[in-house]
């Protein structure tokens, strides 16, 4: 129930904003906070997300799994987070995810990745960080290895 006016407040409010005739004292009325043309940025995310399975068993393909760290039983990502940003290594194992080119962004869990099959029998090396809507990025996973099947 709470949930569902909530969110028919928020659909409300963003009426109500987004008129031209709102004034300041008509949101005041209505017990609606102050507007001060200031864009508010999500904070960088302090969590990372854990990868929890990489499916391997298609040819050519890795669908890859994660969830955060500090809520594992859900696949929703942490509050602010935009989306996960998905880092590839294939061959030679990298130092850490600061020696991985990114390779996909997404939104929600899994990803499936589509490799050559000049990779079939090669590893690849996935970590993942979270990125909010200002680019910020947090703390990336561990880097985890796969094979990719031929």
């Amino acid at each position: 129930m709470r949930a569902t006016l909530s969110a028919e407040w928020r659909v409300l409010n963003g009426e109500i904003t987004g008129r031209r005739e709102t004034t300041a004292e008509h949101r005041a009325g209505l017990g609606l906070p102050a507007l001060d043309g200031t864009r508010t940025t999500a904070p960088a995310p302090t969590s990372k997300p854990v990868i929890i399975k990489v499916d391997s068993t298609q040819r050519l393909i890795h669908i890859v799994h994660w969830v955060d760290e500090n809520t594992p039983g859900s696949k929703a990502k942490p509050p602010g987070v935009k989306r996960a940003i998905l880092l590839l290594k294939i061959g030679v194992a990298p130092t850490g995810p600061a020696d991985m080119p990114e390779a996909a962004a997404d939104s929600a869990t899994p990803y499936l990745m589509q490799f050559d099959a000049a990779d079939a029998g090669k590893t690849a090396h996935w970590a993942i960080c979270w990125e909010n809507s200002a680019g910020q990025r947090g703390p990336c996973s561990a880097v985890t290895s796969w094979t990719i099947t031929g």
